[in-house]
């Protein structure tokens, strides 16, 4: 063998030789290595990296492929995020051929990653917000070249029965995702597919970015039921919203070589919005789309739109065309601009009102921080059905700051110069109103004071009007405000303050408070409690009482009808109301004990005025059983009236019914039987009775004459009752049947004076005042009928006069005449007196009740 062939074979063998050692540690290398790298190398890669807790066990590695499963990230012994397999496909780098080490593919499927709240804060265990806190600041490449650069160079990315695990309130969600990465390394565009599903709602996207020019476009499209999140709002229970909405959008533009987003071109428009709970709900119109675009102007200049969507609760307003800038200036970005809306016909708007919104908000991404202000003015009026509203103008406008999750700001709507509202053909005058707060938010909980402040409010048609009015609203827990009223008139009673006392609470605000007035010596106190949680509630409770029972009232300060009229008494009420959502309860009681009425002139006098009357469905103002109502002792001039008694209810339909009525009156009764008022009955009828009446002192208070006698008389008197007051219809009198009674007149001469002597009438009245000095009568008759401002009384006596009376026939009247010297003793014969008495008194006593009633002047 030639010296040649033994060093080739010589070499031949050693290639050999290596080959196997090199094949049988690489074998031992790639047995070991996934052992070492699952229990040593990776838990320290990861440590270093800043993220605790990892482990993984490497399955496989090759000089292509690797697989790693069952990879976790523990936290405090619970998994944060963890993966059922890793499976990567790479080739290493073949200096001079690949410098990088290029991954053809990263598939990961089940990886699951957990999200919790705690504290109010949302986190990722192990990553966020605690990786992205810690990791230090790196420079970033210069541009995307240095990028592309880099020592990994990856083409896809698989994302496969992946889902995020969100725990909420000890439940837990699962959402899952999936995606698919495109990312080949030439001469092709990469591109992404990705989709989120939960609860039947889908979320898909899609997208390609070409990386000579950079150009890129980005699609996606959802479909979304508002009542899946309501787990995730504590403060909106799910029966309470509704809602569902269908998008889709798209992005495009291009990303320039120092990696920034120029030509951007994005926009969102919904084919389906409606959101909203039981006062509140927002959606698009009809036949319109709900679109919101952004487009970039310049480097840090975008401007921005949005037409579409309409809010239909609480009042129905619809926005039309809006738009403005984005302006990022280094670390602030500012966006500003106008909102168009529309006031729309409604109910109590007879047509469409433009409004028109300023505003603009500056955030600083450094500082996490931000500030706004807002405008609305409004100049025009357009409220005229319901409420007729007329203003000059009114001014909204807000300004504030938010950061570090502390929200403070100041508002204000002002109208000028006063703001006048018409309803039901009545009046509002507000002068100057000013609604303003300043208000926060912070720690969960809103802080700060809302106030309104007004010169005064009249209402003519009432004959009312305020002083000046101040409202001091709390938000913060435990701070006070106060409601504060420079008092008030309302025809002839006037108030002398209104102060309130409000306390704020977590879960309540309570209104303390006082009406002040010296007109009637009564003290008035009212306490409000309003509670939001768990459920809103009101309760209200109302007292009244006299300050001192000696010291009269003067009723004249409540009406100039009542005119030197005193009242005293125990009088008092007590009232309460309470409300929730489910319905509303109250009563109230008012009372009067040993009352005492008097007139100024002395002609109205009453004692022992008794009365209690109860509410148990306030506000309702019915009684469920009959009331009633006494009087021991009522004198009106010459009149005398007792033991006065009635019996009453008062319907669910505000109708009045007077079940029962009667008063003692000259040693008989008088009475009624039911009577029934009902809304807008302005008058009704009702038929008085008398019976047993002594007929001498009727005769006595009437005033018709002075009497003496022990007869009673019956009868009934037809009256209409009403706003009106009382007026009289033909009624009659007459005395008991089947017996003979005397009665004893004086002072009826006066009757004579306006009629001429000897005529036919003077003869026949003086024949009748003379037997009734002293008169037996058989029956006595009274028939009654008013005509104008007199009451006309037809009396008729049948019976005979006990003395004989100086009168005889006379040929030249026809009848008898008063002659000298002459006593004719009459056995029989039927007298008629006719007589008519002024209703001034009534006729007065009608026109204070006009005047108390609104009835006719």
């Amino acid at each position: 063998m030639n010296e040649k062939k033994k060093r080739w074979l010589n070499r031949g063998c050693l290639g050999r030789i290596a080959i196997v050692a090199v094949t049988v540690a690489a074998v031992l290398l790639l047995q070991s290595l996934p052992a070492w790298l699952s229990g040593k190398l990776l838990p320290a890669l990861a440590e270093s990296a800043g993220i605790a807790g990892l482990e993984a066990n490497v399955t496989s590695l090759g000089l292509t492929r690797a697989e790693l499963r069952n990879a976790k990230i523990r936290i405090g012994g619970k998994h944060a995020i963890s993966v059922d397999s890793i499976r990567v496909h790479y080739s290493l780098p073949f200096y001079p051929f690949q410098r990088r080490i290029k991954i053809k593919s990263l598939v990961i499927t089940g990886l699951r990653v957990n999200i919790v709240q705690e504290n109010g804060q949302w986190s990722i265990p192990g990553l966020y917000p605690n990786l992205a806190d810690d990791q230090p600041e790196t420079d970033q490449p210069a541009n995307i070249e240095e990028k592309k650069a880099g020592l990994v160079y990856l083409q896809r990315v698989i994302l496969k029965d992946c889902e995020f695990r969100i725990r909420y309130n000890e439940a837990l969600y699962t959402v899952p995702v999936s995606l698919n990465l495109n990312m080949p390394e030439i001469n092709e565009p990469w591109q992404v597919r990705g989709s989120l599903q939960y609860s039947g709602d889908k979320f898909d996207m899609n997208g390609t970015l070409d990386r000579d020019s950079g150009e890129f476009e980005f699609n996606l499209k959802s479909s979304l039921r508002l009542a899946n999140y309501t787990v995730f709002m504590p403060e909106m229970p799910q029966k309470r919203l509704f809602g569902n909405a269908s998008f889709q959008g798209k992005a495009t533009g291009r990303i320039d070589n120092a990696g920034e987003v120029r030509d951007l071109k994005a926009g969102l428009s919904f084919d389906r919005l409606s959101v909203g709970t039981a006062g509140f709900a927002v959606g698009v119109p009809e036949g319109k789309q709900f679109v919101i675009a952004l487009l970039q102007t310049d480097r840090d200049r975008f401007e921005w739109s949005m037409d579409g969507i309409r809010l239909a609760r609480p009042v129905l307003f619809e926005l039309t065309e809006s738009g403005g800038q984005i302006v990022r200036n280094g670390d602030e970005v500012t966006l500003g601009g106008k909102i168009g809306g529309s006031l729309k016909k409604q109910l109590w708007i007879t047509r469409d009102l433009p409004l028109n919104h300023e505003f603009d908000f500056r955030w600083n991404l450094k500082e996490h921080a931000g500030n706004w202000n807002y405008r609305l003015a409004v100049t025009e009026t357009g409220w005229e059905n319901l409420v007729n509203m007329a203003f000059e103008k009114i001014v909204v406008s807000s300004e504030g700051h938010i950061g570090k999750g502390v929200v403070s700001s100041r508002n204000q709507v002002a109208v000028t110069p006063n703001l006048s509202l018409k309803a039901a053909g009545r009046t509002v005058r507000i002068a100057a109103p000013l609604l303003s707060g300043d208000i926060g938010f912070q720690d969960g909980r809103p802080t700060g004071v809302v106030k309104l402040h007004t010169d005064g409010v009249r209402v003519p048609e009432f004959k009312a009007a305020t002083g000046a009015l101040d409202v001091v609203l709390p938000l913060d827990p435990a701070a006070t405000g106060s409601i504060d009223l420079a008092g008030a008139a309302f025809g002839d009673y006037k108030l002398d303050r209104v102060k309130y006392e409000i306390k704020r609470t977590d879960e309540t605000l309570v209104l303390d408070g006082q009406i002040l007035q010296s007109m009637l010596p009564l003290d008035c106190r009212n306490i409000c409690t309003v509670s939001w949680r768990p459920e809103p509630e009101v309760d209200i409770r109302l007292n009244i009482a006299a300050k001192d029972k000696s010291v009269p009232m003067e009723l004249g300060k409540l009406s100039s009808a009542l005119k030197g009229m005193t009242f005293s008494g125990e009088l008092g009420a007590d009232a309460n109301y309470h409300w929730t959502a489910g319905g509303q309860t109250g009563g109230c009681v008012a009372y009067l004990r040993d009352g005492r009425l008097a007139g100024g002139d002395g002609e109205l006098a009453a004692s022992g005025l008794d009365f209690r009357i109860a509410f148990p469905d306030f506000p309702n103002l019915n009684t469920d059983t009959l009331q009633r109502f006494g009087c021991k002792e009522l004198k009106f001039q010459n009149f005398v009236f007792e033991n006065i008694e009635a019996e009453f209810l008062l319907e669910r339909n505000m109708a009045f019914l007077l079940e029962s009525f009667s008063v003692g009156w000259c040693g008989g009764s008088v009475f009624t039987y039911s009577l029934h008022l009902a809304p807008g009955d302005r008058n009704v009828d009702v038929t008085i009775y008398f019976d047993g009446l002594n007929i001498s002192r009727v005769i006595n208070q009437t005033g018709l004459a002075t009497a003496e006698g022990d007869g009673t008389i019956y009868g009934r008197l037809p009256l209409t009752v009403g706003s009106d007051g009382i007026h009289l219809r033909p009624g009659f009198l007459y005395s008991a049947p089947g017996e003979t009674r005397n009665i004893k007149f004086k002072d009826l001469d006066g009757m004579l004076d306006s009629i001429p002597q000897g005529s036919a009438q003077y003869n026949q009245l003086d024949l009748a005042s003379e037997a009734l000095k002293n008169f037996n009568y058989d029956w006595f008759k009274v028939d009654l009928r008013s005509e104008g401002d007199k009451l006309i009384l037809n009396s008729q006596f049948n019976g005979r006069p006990v003395d004989k009376l100086p009168f005889t026939y006379d040929a030249e009247s026809g009848g008898l005449a008063r002659a000298e010297g002459v006593q004719a003793n009459f056995q029989g014969i039927r007298l008629d007196l006719n007589t008519s008495v002024p209703l001034n008194q009534l006729l007065r006593f009608n026109s204070q009740i006009q005047q108390l009633t609104g009835g006719k002047k």
